[in-house]
């Protein structure tokens, strides 16, 4: 954890009551975006604690961190990882009609096949 660097005083009533208002807007900000520790979000999720750990430590889940001995992340970014999985999914599996594998496969063979 880097040191925190010493705080110089306001050089005016206004700078200090900028200041105060700024720091409020981000608190007020800054609260609703807790991240979530990911041992919480498992017991949700259609991934094992194992695996959710193992995506976190390779990075696959965008911005997981680890404090301490449990890793967090945000809600947003483990959604948006698994929806990066269904959408992969979804493109592999490219529905095809028997008919559809018979012409391929005569086609490999060399024949020569007409709609």
């Amino acid at each position: 954890m880097r040191a925190a660097k010493p705080r110089t005083p306001p050089s005016s009533p206004v700078e200090a009551l900028f200041i105060e208002m700024i720091r409020k807007v981000v608190r007020e900000e800054l609260a609703g975006r807790e991240p979530d520790q990911l041992e919480k979000l498992v017991e949700t999720l259609p991934l094992t604690a194992r695996r959710v750990n193992a995506l976190a430590r390779s990075g696959a889940i965008e911005g997981a961190e680890k404090i301490g001995r449990s890793w967090v992340a945000r809600r947003s970014a483990i959604d948006a990882y698994l929806e990066a999985r269904r959408t992969e999914r979804a493109e592999r599996k490219v529905k095809t009609t028997p008919i559809d594998e018979v012409a391929d496969l005569l086609a490999r063979a060399g024949w020569k096949v007409s709609a």
